[in-house]
């Protein structure tokens, strides 16, 4: 059993997303693209590296994934079509966990704090946000370490 906090925040300011239809296979492509992009811009990375999935999708026998990357950088800037950048990125009255491990092993994760949130009967109000503590490990193969956040409604009815 996961250890669930409650009440929980998150700001990061100056964000760079990019949302999209993505294959499972192409996850690392688009990431990897995206951080070149911010390199060629000559802009650093502040803060780890954030995805929230919206819809998944079933074509052939791949999983299509609706989601959002984010990734806090050091300063303002234009971006090519595509990208958005967002001022701040804030999320309040969440809900937060941590895992370790392997990305799919998430599901189950999704599953427990749905059953919190249920329990409790909170009323979630935003997607799951994974935030990769140490985003790097995706490309050395190093077990991640995830906080997965959950919006609540803070209204009592």
């Amino acid at each position: 059993m996961l250890e669930i906090l409650t009440n929980q925040e998150i700001i990061f300011g100056n964000v760079v997303s990019y949302r999209g239809k993505i294959k499972q296979s192409q996850f690392n492509e688009v990431l990897t693209k995206m951080i070149k992009l911010l390199e060629g811009m000559n802009v650093n990375k502040e803060g780890p590296l954030i995805t929230t999935t919206f819809n998944v999708e079933s074509v052939g026998n791949e999983n299509v994934f609706d989601m959002e990357i984010l990734i806090p950088i050091d300063k303002k800037i234009e971006l090519p079509k595509g990208y958005v950048f967002k001022d701040v990125f804030h999320l309040v009255h969440a809900i937060s966990t941590r895992y370790i491990g392997d990305p799919i092993g998430l599901q189950d994760v999704y599953n427990q704090l749905i059953g919190f949130i249920s329990r409790n009967k909170l009323q979630p109000i935003t997607t799951a946000y994974n935030v990769y503590i140490n985003d790097t490990s995706f490309f050395k193969g190093e077990p991640p370490v995830i906080d997965v956040y959950i919006g609540i409604n803070p209204s009592k009815i």
